[in-house]
């Protein structure tokens, strides 16, 4: 797995379109998508799937296993709403015939209803335009400030009023930290949420580095470089993560194709997970 560290983020991944994908911030225990196998995914409790495509899910059952054998907690997975219960069907059926208990949890999530994790961080879901139903994820920090109004009181009366209505005496702030944005067409791009642009760190999926012919995207419907700045021109963060490269490119050829199609202020943002990282 590739380490990259963003600022105040870290972020461990694998991923290369078609073969597998997933993607850890290790400090949260988060991980995104199942295509890939590691220790670091394994050290994750909740996991974010965009959809059930083999190379994004396809280490689903191999993920189960290790973690019971190595004797770790429930996972949760958050999964688009048709996924949910076949998912779920999938895991008891191979649970029957391989005889291993599988503990799992699965929660369906819809787009801009976020999702609470440890009362510091919300992840919210948001729609793409792929062949199947596909989400991506936003990652915001939440902290609590107390409203100008209360912040002259005792700190007696500061408790009280937290114990009896904390909604009436704190404003609630959210920062972006991180964004998901796997598998889409060119179109998923326009309707994205403005906090995924203002997002510190933005992994974005780069499947083609030059237009395919129009059978091939219309089957696959990724995003193809050339199209990108335009797009990403909204971007406002510091970290740019660029994955899920087709086989049918080397790094180094994405690396070239950064610098000649992207301008300098976004060519120094931007870096690449591959699939052999």
């Amino acid at each position: 797995m590739k380490k990259l560290h963003l600022g105040n983020l870290t972020l461990l991944g694998r991923s290369s379109g078609g073969v597998g994908t997933s993607l850890v911030l290790p400090e949260l225990k988060l991980c995104f998508d199942l295509g890939v196998i590691h220790n670091s995914v394994l050290n994750c409790n909740d996991i974010f799937i965009s959809h059930c495509h083999t190379d994004h899910l396809g280490e689903l059952f191999n993920f189960l296993a290790q973690r019971h054998i190595q004797n770790r907690d429930m996972a949760t997975f958050y999964v688009p709403p048709s996924v949910a219960e076949p998912m779920a069907a999938l895991i008891r059926d191979w649970s029957r015939f391989s005889a291993t208990t599988m503990d799992f949890r699965i929660f369906a999530v819809y787009p801009n209803a976020p999702v609470l994790l440890r009362n510091q961080y919300r992840i919210t879901p948001f729609p793409l335009q792929h062949s199947l139903e596909t989400y991506g994820y936003l990652v915001e920090r939440l902290a609590q400030k107390l409203k100008p109004q209360f912040r002259q009181l005792p700190s007696g009366d500061i408790q009280r009023l937290r114990e009896e209505d904390p909604a009436s005496i704190f404003d609630m702030s959210a920062t972006p930290v991180f964004a998901y944005v796997p598998d889409t067409m060119a179109g998923g791009l326009e309707s994205l949420p403005d906090a995924v642009w203002k997002a510190e760190v933005l992994a974005l999926e780069c499947t083609w580095l030059h237009p395919v012919p129009e059978e091939k995207m219309r089957k696959g419907q990724h995003l193809v470089m050339e199209s990108l700045p335009g797009h990403i021109a909204r971007f406002t963060g510091n970290h740019l993560v660029l994955f899920h490269l087709s086989t049918a490119h080397s790094m180094e050829e994405a690396e070239e194709a950064i610098q000649s199609m992207f301008p300098e202020e976004l060519r120094a943002k931007t870096q690449l997970i591959g699939g052999s990282d």
